[in-house]
């Protein structure tokens, strides 16, 4: 009976070093974080493509208030764009950090380095988040006022 309960003990303890390791909810998760940062640096790419047009292009351009303004709007909206990608993003990360949390508190204790750690990161990407929500604010008001 001793045997069978180390040899069970032991077998647990590998199962739950699996799960650690292999808990596709948190693969999925930065997956979709991955792929928020791809989008905002895609983002920001075509905001500097469409912030410094081309030597030649510059001089077509004089003269065509409209289309300074067009672009001036696309810019815009595409950093609006980018803002709200990497709230998304900044959301993700909170939510997989709270998962992570709620995991290895399982585990260890409360004043454990981890759980510190995690504790701090959740708080940063709160204080993050809320850096994004006043940004939007200030975007949406400067988008109005362009508008008008």
């Amino acid at each position: 009976m001793q045997r069978w309960e180390r040899d069970l003990n032991t077998e647990q303890d590998a199962l739950l070093a699996f799960e650690r390791t292999n808990n596709l909810a948190i693969l999925q998760e930065e997956a979709t974080v991955a792929g928020s940062y791809l989008t905002k640096l895609k983002t920001q790419l075509s905001d500097l493509q469409l912030g410094s047009p081309a030597p030649g292009r510059r001089n077509q351009q004089s003269g065509f208030g409209r289309r300074d303004s067009l672009v001036t709007s696309e810019t815009t909206s595409a950093r609006f764009a980018g803002a709200a990608s990497d709230q998304r993003s900044s959301l993700n990360e909170i939510e997989l950090l709270k998962m992570e949390r709620e995991k290895l508190s399982k585990y260890l204790r409360p004043k454990h380095p981890k759980i510190v750690k995690l504790d701090a990161d959740i708080e940063r990407a709160g204080q993050l988040q809320e850096i994004y929500q006043r940004q939007n604010g200030d975007q949406l008001t400067a988008a109005r006022q362009a508008n008008q």
